[in-house]
């Protein structure tokens, strides 16, 4: 029997999903300040995922997991998703948005 070793962040129906296709696992819950570091983790692996992702089905599908992550951040952490919009809000109107698709090459200090 192979052995393979994650060590990460599933979601919840992973372990039940493996189980019925035969095969079995070893899992653990996490306490919390695991659990924190490990959504953050994920988040990055997602982040990664949607980088190389091709076409827009797979770009939708990475957004999806990536909102979720978000989603159980913003729970753990007890943040209030209207907290996040209006930072979000007062960042763009302080700096701007991404729609005019500028790269800054360089700058140069007087």
């Amino acid at each position: 029997m192979k052995e393979t070793a994650y060590n990460k962040l599933v979601r919840d129906r992973i372990p039940e999903i493996i189980r019925e296709n035969g095969d079995e696992c070893d899992c653990q819950i996490m306490e919390d300040d695991e659990f924190r570091k490990m959504l953050k983790e994920k988040l990055a692996e997602e982040a990664a995922e949607l980088i190389a992702a091709n076409g827009k089905a797979e770009m939708i599908d990475e957004l999806a997991d990536i909102s979720e992550i978000i989603e159980s951040i913003l729970e753990t952490e007890q943040i209030a998703a209207r907290e996040v919009a209006e930072k979000r809000n007062k960042k763009k109107e302080a700096r701007g948005g991404f729609t005019k698709k500028i790269k800054l090459i360089s700058t140069k200090e007087k």
